[in-house]
């Protein structure tokens, strides 16, 4: 194998090279695109790529520069050959078409505006009629190929980024991958008029509960065979991996381990392999072995080649770029891998025959998928099918076109017909017979495949007519016309620092839209999509204060839903809010609930449906308004406009743009709280060199529990809970802990509690759940303090002085748990850590500790107790004394210990 980077194949300003985000090879193997920040898509002569091994060109091997208004995510060559399909990052989706086949000149047929955010992945159809675009509005958005005509939009993911999109080779399925942490398989059903419809077939989520949100991309590839998808971004524990899903059964029990950081890429080559060498003579002695090859790439600049019939990877290129690689695209044969980087660059790799195993015939691809009853739609630029009576069923139906009679043309694109659509029904037949027979044609020896439908109807299967004359297509069905779905944008603006923009999972979660392009009659429709109308307008004072957070832009509309189905607030924000005032609309199940209008745009909700609704305004005014629509209180003024605005049972939050925090009980109309700033979370890791300020870290989630306890967390993993006693922060969770504690992880709470999370009550696992945060912040993303830490705590242990470190930090991570789990009056975790630290105590004997926590637990009863204040008989709403017994319970086997706890088991009477 060769690894390649040719210097003259950049996107270069002359005085830096740009950003490339992704790449592809047209499957001839003699183009290369490429796309990136420069707004351009360049065009490369692969052949002097393959030639630098041995002689490098002495200039740049350029074909052509296709510009656009912004920059390139993703492009795509047809399967076919002839088109050229991009998405960029203002959502508009480009096609263009080579002019003639073969060619090399490229023009633009069309362009639509898609998204109304970036578009990050896209797929073709096998037949190069379909193209599925996903983007970070969350939408979905199948269009037809030529005229980029919208087929459906589908809202699949809710409002989730969608970084990921994959065609199933057979034809049947799409795949998409999104930050709602799942893997989407969506089901193509054709009727007989040549309309479309789509249904979810399944979603898998498992792999993906522990992943990032923090990648580019989460981009995906189906199987040659359609046996398998490979999905990035997946985690296995802490360890960043690549999943395999099963067709069918849309299940995960392979994880591809090889990457230090979150991988972005998965891509199958389009070709079956062999592990056998062809035997001279014998043409299905080596098919006894067929594999499957992958390659991954990610943020840690490795590209690591995988076989389908080895666990361990065959190739691992560290290092190969500067910076994260975005993109990788096959040869059609196979042999060579086109990577691309955010450095500027594209690696190429050359394989040796043999290196990833040996080729199999492409017969063998279309034998692999005939047994998912491929399905090969009517287009022009592939096979025409003469009755296309197709169900969408896989199970074995004799109506389905058989994959021998229908192969898709590669190399000897077809000639479109000039002929009216009317001629060509009445004169398909006549054509295919004068082809035959005319000069030039060729002879083929396939025979067509007649079968009787179940009306007793006599079908003949087609055979692909040949490229040599006229071809005449049948005409293009009437497609169904679908309005764009009510999506939600939860994105706030730029200003908002990276990472900070997400809102905690303690909140109520929200209902995804539903699959269906439309809703039904009693759904609520919308007539227009979202737009922002301009960022919020700040004061002065607030441009001076302390503490500046980024603010949400302000929308056309917007909306949230409550934990009830079809429970909807609706915001709608006019362009000139002096002749329209802001619409606040509550609907239910269809049916309007209520209707308010407010003098200031609307830029933030919450709300459950069941408590109560709350609405922010530009200006810091924040509305509250029962469920059935009475205002409770007049607008509460809080001077700046919100950043956050949560809520959680009967507790609304607000923390403004200035850093300052609320917290108030609607059900009792009362604060929990004043104003408490959050400066002293963000100033705590900001410091000053000679030459600049170092960036402190940006707030990643916030929210409010059940108990009304404030829970914030950083980019820096720390994690955070206010203390209305103390009133102060108190830090919870940190990385500290992962790297020195025994303790670290969900898994060990899990297995003490003896159940899983879906049977935790609403109020509990906060402590966990911040801890999860700080796991991803660091152990996932494993920056440089990660490894700082990492490199500390190992060193430690080897030092002399240091040889119980681990102990002790273990011991002090359960002792900060539970008085963390106190703080958030989170009981059930109470319980599993006060159990965990009292078994840790009595493993390690340290009795006196173990005393101490027995001593408090029974309370002033005890003979000698030197307790003068108050005691409480509760902790976390649990008795006391039930806790003890637990303890005694839990650490009785200790022979060391039994001295210390059993005159405490007399006393509550454990012991009788």
């Amino acid at each position: 194998m060769h690894l390649l980077k040719p210097s003259w194949v950049v996107h270069s300003d002359g005085h830096r090279n740009g950003e490339i985000y992704t790449l592809s090879v047209n499957p001839e193997g003699t183009i290369l695109a490429t796309g990136g920040q420069d707004h351009y898509i360049k065009l490369w002569e692969t052949k002097y790529i393959y030639e630098a091994v041995s002689n490098p060109p002495k200039a740049t091997k350029e074909l052509a520069t296709l510009k656009v208004n912004s920059s390139i995510n993703c492009l795509r060559f047809s399967p076919c050959g002839r088109y050229i399909v991009a998405g960029a990052s203002d959502g508009t989706i480009y096609l263009w078409k080579n002019k003639q086949p073969s060619s090399n000149n490229f023009e633009l047929l069309t362009s639509v505006k898609g998204h109304t955010k970036d578009v990050q992945d896209l797929a073709w159809s096998p037949d190069s009629k379909l193209i599925v675009i996903g983007g970070f509005d969350g939408l979905v958005l199948v269009l037809e190929c030529p005229d980029l005509k919208t087929l459906k939009i589908l809202p699949i993911h809710g409002t989730s980024h969608v970084k990921g999109v994959t065609f199933d080779p057979a034809n049947r399925f799409f795949a998409t991958a999104s930050d709602d942490k799942s893997v989407k398989i969506t089901k193509i059903n054709q009727s007989l008029d040549g309309t479309y419809t789509f249904t979810e077939e399944a979603s898998i989520t498992n792999p993906f509960q522990n992943s990032p949100g923090t990648t580019y991309y989460r981009r995906c590839s189906w199987s040659p065979d359609g046996n398998h998808i490979a999905a990035s971004n997946a985690t296995n524990g802490p360890v960043s991996t690549v999943t395999i899903i099963n067709r069918d059964i849309w299940d995960s029990d392979i994880s591809l381990v090889g990457h230090d950081l979150p991988t972005e890429v998965a891509s199958f080559c389009p070709r079956i392999f062999s592990v056998d060498k062809p035997i001279p003579g014998n043409k299905t002695a080596h098919l006894a072995n067929l594999i499957t090859v992958i390659a991954t790439t990610g943020r840690d600049k490795t590209l690591a080649i995988w076989n389908t019939s080895n666990p361990r990877p065959l190739l691992v290129a560290h290092n190969t770029a500067e910076k994260s690689l975005t993109d990788v695209s096959w040869a059609y044969d196979g042999s060579k891998l086109f990577v691309s980087s955010l450095d500027g660059t594209v690696i190429v790799a050359l394989f040796e025959e043999g290196e990833l195993g040996y080729v199999v015939p492409m017969t063998e691809n279309e034998s692999q998928l005939s047994r998912y009853k491929r399905k090969i739609s009517n287009t022009k630029d592939t096979a025409i099918t003469l009755d296309d009576d197709d169900d969408d069923d896989e199970d074995g139906n004799d109506n389905d076109v058989d994959i021998e009679e229908v192969k898709p043309v590669l190399k000897e694109p077809i000639v479109e017909s000039t002929l009216p659509k009317s001629e060509s029904i009445k004169k398909i037949d006549s054509t295919a017979r004068n082809e035959k027979d005319g000069p030039g044609s060729k002879t083929t020896s396939d025979k067509q495949k007649i079968s009787f439908t179940k009306e007793g109807r006599k079908r003949i299967a087609p055979l692909l007519l040949n490229s040599s004359g006229p071809v005449i297509s049948n005409p293009t069905p009437t497609l169904l016309e679908t309005k764009p779905d009510p999506i939600e944008f939860s994105e706030p603006s730029s200003a908002v620092p990276p990472g900070g923009v997400s809102m905690l999972g303690i909140t109520n979660k929200r209902k995804k839209l539903e699959l269906t392009g439309a809703y039904d009659n009693k759904r609520l429709r919308y007539d227009n999509e979202t737009h922002y109308i301009r960022p919020v307008s700040l004061s002065f004072s607030s441009e001076l204060a302390r503490v500046r957070l980024g603010v949400p832009k302000i929308r056309t509309f917007f909306i949230r839903h409550g934990d009830e189905k079809d429970n909807i607030l609706e915001i709608r924000n006019s362009g000139d809010q002096e002749q329209e005032p802001t619409t606040v609309l509550i609907t239910c199940n269809g049916d309007l609930v209520f209707r308010d209008f407010l003098p200031k745009f609307g830029h933030l909700a919450t709300g459950t449906g069941n408590k109560f609704w709350s609405v922010a305004t530009e200006d810091g005014t924040i509305y509250l308004y029962s469920p059935t629509g009475r205002r409770l209180l007049p607008g509460i003024v809080v001077g700046t406009p919100l950043s956050f605005l949560e809520s959680q049972n009967d507790f609304l939050m607000a923390i403004t743009c200035t850093g300052l925090m609320y917290i108030w009980n609607v059900d009792t109309l009362t604060a929990v709280n004043s104003a408490v700033s959050v400066a002293p979370l963000l100033d705590n890791e900001t410091s000053a060199s000679e030459d600049s300020i170092v960036k402190g870290p940006c707030i990643t989630q916030c929210g409010v529990t059940s108990k009304g306890k404030a829970i914030i967390t950083l980019t820096n993993g720390d994690g955070f809970i206010y203390s209305e006693g103390m009133k102060t922060w108190l830090r919870v969770s940190e990385a500290w802990w992962a790297f020195g504690s025994q303790y670290w992880g969900s898994s060990h709470i899990e297995k003490a509690r003896g159940k899983p999370k879906s049977s935790e009550k609403s109020d509990g696992g906060v402590v966990g759940l911040i801890e999860h945060r700080t796991n991803q912040e660091t152990m996932l993303k494993a920056g440089g303090r990660a490894k700082l830490l990492q490199r500390l705590a190992k060193n430690r242990m080897l030092r002399e002085g240091y040889e119980n470190f681990e102990k002790c930090t273990s011991t002090s991570h359960l002792e900060n748990r539970v008085s963390a789990a106190i703080l958030a009056e989170s009981s059930e975790e109470l319980r599993t850590f006060l159990k965990m630290y009292a078994i840790r105590l009595a493993a390690e004997g340290l009795t006196k500790k173990l005393e101490e926590l027995c001593s408090e637990l029974l309370g002033p009863t005890v003979k000698n107790s030197k307790s003068v204040k108050k005691w409480e008989n509760t902790l976390c709403g649990i008795d006391k004394h039930e806790l003890l017994k637990e303890i005694i319970l839990a650490v009785g086997k200790y022979r060391e210990i039994q001295s210390v706890i059993v005159r405490y088991a007399s006393i509550i009477g454990v012991l009788n």
